[in-house]
């Protein structure tokens, strides 16, 4: 704007200037203009003018605020060294730095620089190293899931377990007083194996056995062994050191992984057949000194359990162990007065229409109920009138419609 004024309105007046400015700034620009309080002879002052425009459109400036955010300047991690020095966020820098005698600028730039490289190029190495890991991991990760039916190491809710003193016995872990210290709290656990997904329930992490813990003896080559029949787990569970004792039983090769429902993985060995009573069952076999575990599958399967979908009550028995209520109508033993509210203003509801196909069955429903004494013919007037509503069911019922006069004491 200076130079457009010095070189075209050099030479005219400075009340012309300033018009000049007026018509180059547009009707938005004249229009901040009119909003302007100019004192005496200063609406012809290009100065002012300039000035007026200037602390318009550039605020005022918070020195407090510039202060601080100058005095606490760090280094942002998408800048580089050329735009701040001091201040950066590598603690190693910062002692590089400290250590140099004689530190100049050059050399201050020259040390955060190298640092600088280095610190980007493995950055970028690093972002490569986590892609290929990851795909590695998806390709093996169905063989490299299995760590172990319980792991050995104390973990922070075994810790928790040593320090309870209580001998309450946990409903889902049997061995803790707490809920929220329960293992099984809050836990959903499964396994992958080709489309398919199982779920190892209880395991047992102590090694004698538990009084309310259900367990069935089987024959195993001549030897007695004890399993632990767990209605939440989808497959069973030999432990190595079992199949170890046995001979002439294959182990196939399996890729399917487990976890138990505290998350822990199981590292399995691969699976064999085992013959329990007149079945054979598959077994997984882990790496763990725990009890043999009979999933629900197998449990349902050697009668151990059974499922029961509903139960269902003899409805006869109270009939029989009471004829006389279900025998006839019964009869009060004293007329039943119903008390009604006497707020309530009576209703005589008109007589609705019965169908033609109906009439002739419902004057003989009514000729029997009255001939029972259940209800009777009544001629004079009346202060309650009801409407009759036929439906027409098996039992032949006939009910009446009380819409209107529901309000009993």
């Amino acid at each position: 704007m200076n130079l457009y004024l010095e070189v075209a309105m050099g030479e005219k007046t400075e009340k012309e200037q300033c018009r000049a400015v007026l018509y180059v700034i547009g009707l938005e620009g004249r229009e901040i203009y009119n909003t302007f309080n100019f004192g005496e002879n200063e609406a012809d002052k290009l100065e002012v003018l300039l000035k007026k425009f200037e602390d318009y459109c550039i605020p005022k400036k918070n020195v407090t605020v510039i202060r601080h955010r100058f005095n606490t300047r760090v280094q942002n991690s998408s800048e580089s060294i050329d735009q701040i020095v001091c201040g950066t966020n590598s603690s190693r820098v910062k002692e590089r730095l400290l250590r140099e005698d004689g530190l100049t600028l050059d050399k201050a730039v020259g040390i955060c620089r190298a640092d600088e490289e280095p610190r980007k190029q493995m950055k970028t190495l690093n972002e490569e190293e986590q892609v290929h890991a990851l795909r590695r991991k998806t390709q093996n990760q169905r063989t490299n899931r299995n760590e172990g039916y319980a792991k050995k190491g104390p973990s922070r809710r075994d810790h928790e377990k040593r320090e309870s003193n209580s001998s309450f016995n946990c409903g889902k872990c049997g061995t803790l007083p707490e809920r929220r210290n329960c293992p099984a709290y809050d836990e959903y656990s499964s396994c992958e194996s080709d489309g398919e997904n199982y779920f190892v329930g209880a395991v047992n992490r102590k090694t004698e056995i538990k009084e309310n813990a259900c367990f069935s003896s089987f024959k195993l080559q001549g030897k007695t062994v004890q399993f632990k029949i767990d209605t939440g787990a989808q497959v069973n569970i030999l432990p190595l050191s079992i199949y170890k004792k046995l001979s002439n039983v294959k182990l196939s090769k399996t890729s399917t992984s487990l976890t138990s429902y505290s998350g822990d993985k199981l590292k399995v060995v691969g699976k064999c057949s085992l013959h329990l009573k007149d079945k054979n069952c598959e077994f997984f076999v882990t790496e763990t000194n725990q009890s043999p575990l009979l999933g629900f599958k197998a449990s349902n399967e050697l009668g151990l359990i059974h499922v029961i979908m509903t139960v269902q009550t003899d409805v006869d028995d109270p009939v029989k162990s009471f004829p006389k209520v279900f025998t006839g109508l019964g009869c009060l033993e004293k007329p039943y007065h119903i008390k009604i509210d006497s707020s309530v203003n009576p209703v005589i509801n008109p007589p609705r229409k019965i169908p033609a196909a109906l009439r002739e069955k419902l004057k003989g429903t009514l000729k029997e109920m009255e001939d029972k004494e259940v209800i009777r013919k009544v001629d004079e007037p009346t202060d309650w009138v009801n409407s009759l509503v036929v439906v027409e069911k098996a039992e032949n019922r006939k009910v009446e419609d009380l819409f209107r006069s529901k309000k009993f004491e």
